[in-house]
Formats: structure tokens, sequence, C-alpha cells
């Protein structure tokens, strides 16, 4: 009976089975994290810019500010340069 069922395959109909590689999706994630707080930054900035100019904003709110964003950002930054360039270099 099983014989029936599994004479008319053929190698065209098997299922290709291929290993997962999480790299690119994890690249893609590292990517759209550090765009995301390059845009952060720069929306920040250009706020704060209006902000002083039309508010007087005080100096230490804005160093506080920025101090924390661009640590996360250049931290987020080096982060998903550095692992790019680990997986450029050849092994050796």
């Amino acid at each position: 009976m099983a014989e029936s069922m599994t004479s008319g395959l053929q190698a065209k109909d098997l299922p290709v089975v291929t290993t997962y590689d999480p790299m690119p999706a994890r690249e893609e994630a590292r990517r759209r994290i550090a765009y995301s707080l390059m845009g952060l930054l720069y929306l920040t900035f250009l706020g704060t810019s209006v902000l002083i100019v039309r508010f007087k904003l005080a100096p230490e709110t804005i160093r506080e500010m920025f101090t924390a964003l661009v640590g996360l950002t250049g931290t987020m930054l080096g982060f998903y340069f550095g692992g790019q360039a680990t997986q450029q270099r050849p092994p050796g």
C-alpha cells in the first residue's frame, strides 16, 4: 500500500532542505536600530534647536538630553559596525 503512494514521487517533487542562517535577519535588525537612533538624534537636535531659539531653553537641560542620546547612538553604531568588521575579517 505504501509503495503505491510513493511510486509517483520524483526528485523534483521533494522539498529542498537548507540550514537556517540567522545573519541576514540579525544584520537587518542592527541596521534598523542604528538608523532609528541616528534619526532620533537628528530629530532631537532639530527639536532642541527650535526650543533654544523660541523658548530660551537652559544649556544644562540640553546637555543632559544630548549626553544620553549621543552615548546610546555611539554605542549602537559601534556595535553595528564592529559586528560587520568581525564578519568580514578572514579567519586566521
